[in-house]
């Protein structure tokens, strides 16, 4: 879970030092969304250890996961693609951009 934080920390531009603070800028929000999104939904993580990671509490988390899945399925990153990420680990945690795509045609 390190490397997608630090990866959606630079895609947002913000510090991991400031992620895990209790600041609720925007970016930040942000950025802690997808985290719980991606981590919970493509990598398996329980929402008390993404809790734990990113120092929120169960509803926090829930919070989170509702408005990382809204950022993603609702195209306001479109330029989140595969290729502009590099190589991972598991290729897998690009999943959702296909699901996204899809529910994207779909909607619009």
């Amino acid at each position: 879970m390190v490397e997608l934080i630090n990866r959606v920390c630079s895609r947002f531009g913000v510090e991991v030092k400031d992620l895990i603070s209790k600041s609720r800028r925007r970016d930040l929000s942000k950025a802690r969304g997808v985290i719980c999104y991606l981590a919970m939904n493509e990598l398996g993580y329980t929402g008390v250890k993404v809790g734990r990671e990113l120092n929120i509490s169960g509803r926090g988390v829930s919070d989170c996961l509702e408005r990382g899945e809204k950022i993603l399925l609702c195209g306001l990153l479109r330029k989140w693609e595969p290729s502009y990420w590099g190589e991972m680990p598991s290729s897998s945690i690009f999943h959702w951009y296909d699901t996204c795509q899809a529910i994207w045609e779909k909607i619009s």
